[in-house]
């Protein structure tokens, strides 16, 4: 394997000397006995070379040594100084080493990325892609309500042969209007076990890919969203059909 220092791009190679190192082999990480390594967090595609502390000890003589990544979290109020004196910082390491290798503007060694701006920077994209989701969402929701409607609206109007049937052994109508919000409980009680168990499991395979294609994508779990649904379900379960109930025996007298 052949290693070249840190050039500018457009630099003519042929030129250069490479330093030379031969290939032991390769590891998997995705093995399941691979020990866990804390990789950077853009790091899509990127391959890593393992060498011992002897073999560094030789490159950095002859290479010029490059941090990749060191990431950390800051005060949200502290962030603009930091940001500013880390900035600063950077400017001066790469002057230093332009003038040093003779490389002027074309070459820095560091660079600083912010979450916080790229996130900013992303900020309409981001607005219009959570509105849109937003918006199918609602859609869909909104459809599936319906559907749900129209089949409990269909049941109960289908089931009044039933109900004058269980009229005449003895059932009252409080007991049919008890029977149908029974039923209501049970049916919300079934929405919310597919809406904890398939529904987390699109959420989470919509995390993982979300992941996947933008590294800054920050998940949050909707938490207040799912209370409020399931709590809208469980009203919406128990009082629609005793209103339709209530309704198909006025219109039945």
């Amino acid at each position: 394997m052949e290693f070249y220092d840190l050039v500018p791009v457009g630099t003519e190679m042929s030129s250069l000397v490479p330093e030379k190192l031969v290939n032991c082999g390769y590891l998997d990480i995705t093995e399941d006995d691979f020990p866990e390594m804390k990789l950077c967090w853009d790091g899509k595609n990127i391959n890593i070379l393992l060498v011992t502390e002897t073999t560094y000890d030789w490159l950095v003589e002859k290479l010029t040594p490059q941090i990749f990544e060191i990431q950390f979290n800051v005060d949200k109020n502290q962030e603009s100084v930091i940001r500013e004196r880390l900035n600063q910082m950077i400017r001066n390491y790469n002057m230093e080493f332009q003038s040093k290798y003779g490389h002027a503007d074309k070459l820095n060694l560091f660079y600083l990325d912010s979450k916080s701006e790229r996130l900013l920077k992303e900020q309409n994209y981001i607005q219009t892609s959570r509105w849109l989701l937003m918006s199918i969402s609602g859609i869909l929701i909104f459809i599936g309500i319906m559907n749900f409607a129209n089949t409990r609206i269909s049941d109960i109007m289908l089931r009044q042969w039933e109900c004058k049937i269980l009229e005449r052994v003895g059932m009252t109508k409080k007991q049919e209007y008890r029977m149908f919000v029974t039923e209501g409980l049970f049916y919300w009680l079934l929405l919310c076990g597919l809406l904890m168990s398939f529904g987390n499991l699109g959420i989470g395979i919509m995390q993982w890919y979300m992941k996947m294609q933008i590294s800054y994508f920050a998940f949050r779990y909707p938490v207040k969203e799912m209370i409020a649904l399931m709590v809208f379900l469980l009203l919406f379960s128990i009082i629609f059909p005793g209103i339709i109930y209530k309704k198909l025996k006025k219109k039945r007298k």
